[in-house]
């Protein structure tokens, strides 16, 4: 159990239920049954998109000895797929049973996932940064559209939270990309920076309270303390890994400001559940990372 646990990519699970949760608080819609098939379709988008990533990549894991369960074979490679393609049509299956919106967007974001995961290596350099931001727009975009379609979407979620969610995870994909061959340390930190940054789309659309504020500058702080003293050294693949992994605890974070930039007072007061998530997510972490 614990081998597919690592295989899914459990350890960051939470952030998905978290980014559902948060779009359908940010549009103002009162929970109903439907969107629990609606949160079950995106959690299996999610896990069958890390198992196939492990099932694309498995040589290339093996070639630099990262013990996986696809590569140290506690997880034979076809069951995996297997349990991947059914995992995307129980997506499918579970979008259809919320109701009559979701189905076309449900297939647009397994496109997505299935586009990144498969692509070749040069073109997901160049794709998957954008293709991984993309996704993550979609996730917080997912219960909205199940309720409401996409006519509504501009109008009761915004632009502003998946842009600004979108944008942090392209940033952090960037950087991502250097894991295997380390980066400079000025060019990691500018990559960091920029996701730092990104919360600052939220001011443009919206007027936050001043409680937003000291809240993003926090979370900069943690972004952006540990990298500042190795600004000026190179970062070997060990140290890119590191700061990724804690910027991917960290992206609960990007959602809570969202709450937080929110004009509604009580939409706010849902901004601390992303500390709870983050902590949840470090936990697991933990125990689950490979």
């Amino acid at each position: 159990m614990k081998a597919w646990l690592e295989l899914m990519r459990a350890a960051l699970g939470p952030t998905v239920i978290w980014d559902f949760f948060v779009g359908v608080l940010l549009a103002g819609i009162a929970w109903h049954d439907d969107l629990w098939w609606a949160m079950a379709s995106l959690v299996l988008i999610y896990f069958a998109g890390m198992i196939l990533n492990d099932w694309r990549d498995r040589a290339l894991d093996a070639s630099v000895g990262r013990r996986r369960p696809l590569v140290d074979g506690r997880i034979p490679a076809t069951t995996a797929l297997v349990v991947a393609l059914m995992m995307l049509g129980g997506a499918y299956a579970c979008a259809l049973l919320s109701g009559p919106f979701l189905g076309e967007f449900a297939l647009a974001l397994i496109t997505i996932v299935v586009i990144y995961d498969m692509i070749g290596a040069e073109l997901r350099k160049h794709l998957g940064p954008a293709l991984l931001a993309a996704a993550r727009a979609f996730s917080i975009s997912y219960g909205v559209i199940a309720t409401l379609g996409t006519e509504d979407l501009r109008e009761t979620l915004g632009l502003a939270p998946p842009l600004t969610y979108a944008l942090y995870f392209l940033f952090l994909s960037r950087l991502a990309q250097r894991e295997e061959q380390g980066v400079r340390g000025l060019n990691g930190l500018a990559f960091l920076v920029m996701a730092a940054a990104t919360p600052a789309l939220l001011t443009q659309f919206q007027s936050p309270t001043w409680i937003f504020y000291p809240a993003w500058l926090a979370i900069a702080a943690f972004l952006l303390v540990p990298a500042w003293p190795h600004r000026h050294s190179f970062w070997e693949p060990h140290q890119v890994q590191i700061m990724v992994r804690r910027s991917l605890s960290l992206a609960p974070l990007i959602p809570g400001l969202c709450l937080l930039a929110s004009p509604d007072t009580q939409t706010q007061m849902y901004a601390p559940i992303a500390l709870l998530v983050c902590l949840l997510v470090g936990r697991l972490v933990r125990s689950y990372s490979t």
